[in-house]
């Protein structure tokens, strides 16, 4: 008979009677036999749909994101927000990959820049008009402005000197892992 357990009732201790996790890969296996699981096989499942990219793991009839089940692991706490990824790759569980976030923190972790956008690069766009680039940041409810620039280099360097300053918990490119 296999138990329920809701998902704030597991514990990092029963976590770790279940599943080791390797900090280094950012993977799962199993410690304990179960339906057709063998001990040391990889555990959890690449979803797909809206939900696409992100390993998932059920235990105890319950279904966990392998993201937070690492944070559980090796903090032994759940997170307080949700888990951001870095490198923005959903699938890539290391530890050094995974924050504990705010939604909004993590929703600022975009891909980039829309794929119609002229510079590829969040905040930098080409004026046909004025033949310059200019670069802008969104503070709150509000964009500022943040100047014009002969060239596409001096546009995205303002541009990461302003995510810096507002967005001091956002990786910058040269920095995700």
């Amino acid at each position: 008979m296999t138990i329920r357990i809701r998902r704030s009732e597991l514990t990092p201790e029963l976590l770790r009677e279940h599943l080791h996790y390797d900090p280094l890969i950012g993977s799962f296996t199993w410690l304990l036999p179960h339906k057709n699981i063998k001990v040391g096989d990889r555990a959890g499942h690449l979803s797909k749909g809206e939900q696409g990219g992100y390993i998932f793991i059920g235990l105890f009839k319950t279904v966990y994101g392998a993201h937070r089940l690492a944070w559980l692991y090796v903090y032994g706490k759940w997170p307080e927000g949700v888990i951001d990824h870095y490198d923005r790759d959903r699938a890539n569980n290391r530890i050094a990959n995974l924050r504990d976030a705010t939604r909004i923190v993590n929703a600022r972790n975009l891909a980039g820049a829309y794929a119609t956008s002229t510079s590829k690069v969040l905040g930098v766009y080409w004026s046909k008009r004025e033949r310059r680039w200019y670069a802008s940041i969104s503070v709150g409810p509000k964009r500022k402005y943040l100047g014009s620039f002969k060239s596409i280099a001096d546009a995205r360097a303002a541009r990461e000197v302003a995510e810096r300053i507002y967005y001091p918990e956002k990786p910058l490119p040269s920095e995700i892992r």
